[in-house]
């Protein structure tokens, strides 16, 4: 094209280049959003490949006897030392405290291994519910959570019925759960252990159905020795009215014939000679009193006081308190206690190795 032509209209307009295409503008909440998606994913993916790569090391832990031994003591523990402490008539329970939590924190760390370690078999299954449980229900026997070791107060609590059920209650919900820490013993048990995968199938079925029914046959053993309670719940609780009656007698007494008040105390405490609990300690409350009641009181027990303070039931008057030791008692009820538990186990193991002959 000429000079002219292109002074006179410049170039064709068939001859021009095309504008170059408008750019879209970036997705950006669309690459927002997928970055954002990806974050939990590339977690889980992480989460995932850490728990693969801890699986082995996990499974070994759980198959090693000394940890299964280990943990069997610590099993052993959590069921007896409670009531040993009480049957051993310890002070206080700082050192049961310590080795309880020290217990608690090995089976949650056995929960976490096994829940990393057999993800597939053992995570969310009834050994794995039955395990969080006990390890749960040993909060119901640390004296800083439940204040266990104080003094009770008797004189409300028997006055009251429905204080009375309540108690009932609570005890009962501590012994359940004691008893729930028993199905980790199934473990334990015999023909409950894991079959090769090359064995034979009649092996392996007969296996698993030896696990099922000792895994259901101890569970109806556990169920039925936490459940039979249960039936005499409502019932009017049984309750040793003496202690009330005590302190009423001496009551009436220090209002009507203080100058009995000596005699009368000789004689109401010559009575718990030959029981196995009694009034340690008679004394009155910060107030004017009669002479005669000044000077028989404080009166104090040749026995002592007692050692735990959870063995001092207080009853309590409008003038008077009489403070009993109940130690005698809380001894047979933990050593009724043991003995239940070692029926159980026997019941347990004995029908496990009928059903695995």
């Amino acid at each position: 094209m000429t000079l002219k032509a292109l002074s006179h209209g410049g170039w064709p307009k068939s001859s021009l280049p095309p504008p170059p295409p408008a750019e879209d503008p970036p997705p950006l909440s669309l690459s927002v959003e997928s970055e954002e998606s990806q974050k939990p994913q590339d977690m889980d993916g992480s989460l995932h490949q850490l728990r693969k790569a801890l699986a082995p090391y996990c499974r070994q832990i759980v198959n090693n006897r000394y940890f299964q031994l280990a943990m069997f003591l610590a099993l052993l523990m959590a069921l007896f030392l409670p009531d040993l402490w009480v049957i051993l008539n310890q002070a206080d329970n700082s050192v049961l405290d310590v080795l309880l939590t020290l217990v608690g924190v090995l089976f949650v760390f056995e929960v976490s291994v096994q829940s990393i370690g057999m993800h597939k078999t053992y995570l969310y299954s009834f050994f794995f519910w039955m395990d969080v449980l006990g390890a749960a229900s040993l909060l119901l026997d640390l004296s800083y959570i439940t204040q266990l070791d104080q003094e009770v107060g008797g004189d409300d609590v028997s006055n009251n019925v429905i204080i009375m059920r309540a108690a009932r209650i609570a005890k009962l919900g501590a012994r359940a759960g004691r008893f729930t820490k028993l199905a980790k013993l199934l473990r334990f048990l015999p023909g409950m252990g894991n079959v090769d995968d090359g064995a034979g199938t009649a092996k392996l079925i007969s296996s698993k159905l030896i696990t099922a029914l000792s895994t259901r046959t101890s569970c109806l053993i556990i169920l039925l020795v936490m459940i039979m309670p249960l039936f005499n719940l409502w019932a009017y609780p049984e309750e040793d009215w003496s202690p009330n009656s005590f302190i009423n007698i001496l009551e009436a007494c220090y209002m009507r014939y203080p100058a009995r008040f000596q005699q009368q105390l000789t004689e109401i405490t010559a009575f718990y000679d030959q029981k196995s609990y009694h009034p340690w300690r008679v004394r009155a409350r910060n107030m004017q009193h009669p002479v005669e009641v000044t000077n028989a009181l404080p009166w104090n027990s040749p026995n002592g006081p007692p050692t735990r303070m959870s063995n001092n039931v207080v009853f309590t008057s409008d003038h008077l308190i009489v403070e009993f030791n109940f130690m005698s008692p809380n001894q047979l009820d933990a050593w009724m206690n043991i003995i239940l538990l070692l029926i159980v186990m026997i019941l347990m193991i004995a029908f496990s190795l009928i059903l695995s002959q």
